[in-house]
């Protein structure tokens, strides 16, 4: 044979594609999920507080089934009713 190159890149390429095959044919499980956090009945957030050292303490809080912002100032944190 006067030229082995194509005989070389022929032969690495099948190990490749083996290589490829032997990695791929068992992947790895894939998670089954997050697990509950809570027991029973679901609790009930009505308030949350957000700190920052940027713009200071957000308040969200809900009343009569509204989201309000309530400090550092009121106003309707969304328009829809839930």
């Amino acid at each position: 044979m006067k030229n082995k190159t194509p005989l070389i890149l022929g032969s690495i390429f099948i190990l490749l594609v083996i290589v490829f095959l032997i990695t791929s044919y068992n992947p790895p499980d894939k998670s089954k999920g997050a697990t509950q956090l809570f027991d029973g009945d679901k609790p009930t957030i009505d308030k949350i507080e957000l700190m920052s050292m940027r713009n200071g303490h957000i308040v969200v809080e809900k009343i009569n089934d509204v989201w309000d912002i309530t400090v550092p100032f009121k106003y309707k944190a969304s328009d829809i009713d839930v």
